[in-house]
């Protein structure tokens, strides 16, 4: 006989006949570290220099898969940061200024799949190639980032 932890074919467990009882799956600690692993050591070349995300940063939230009369509902609500460090190079190659910021993903969440996924990037410094890897990052790599993310969330709602 199979424990009642054990999966059935059908995503339930096997005491959850033809998943008609309310079940509850906790995935948080999966996604977390999903996104740890996928968001962190994202590079991207820019004209005259690269960005590179370095890790992400407080992760809060959940994730769970519920299953009900045969249906699944898949739910996550996910607030977190992604680092970042971005440098410019001159015509030859060398580095002519550095930078590093955040990228801050304050409620990725199944109620907003269909909008824009909101974030604010910020930088530390404010000098004029501050502000113009602040700009590369919010064009080019935010972009890679939801990309990523929205990957995870589509394996999420495999399990």
């Amino acid at each position: 006989m199979s424990s009642p932890s054990a999966t059935a074919p059908n995503d339930g467990s096997t005491w959850n006949v033809n998943n008609w009882h309310w079940e509850e799956k906790n995935w948080t600690e999966w996604t977390y570290t999903r996104l740890r692993e996928v968001l962190s050591n994202v590079t991207v070349d820019i004209p005259s220099g690269s960005l590179k995300s370095i890790e992400v940063n407080g992760l809060h939230g959940e994730a769970y898969v519920n299953i009900r009369k045969g249906k699944k509902r898949v739910g996550y609500e996910l607030d977190f940061s992604v680092k970042w460090e971005g440098e410019l190079q001159d015509g030859s190659g060398a580095e002519v200024a550095k930078s590093k910021g955040s990228i801050k993903f304050p409620y990725v969440c199944e109620d907003s799949e269909d909008e824009p996924m909101q974030n604010e990037v910020s930088v530390e410094g404010k000098t004029p190639a501050d502000d113009r890897l602040k700009e590369a990052v919010r064009k080019l790599l935010v972009p890679l980032l939801v990309d990523k993310i929205k990957a995870v969330i589509d394996d999420l709602k495999t399990k």
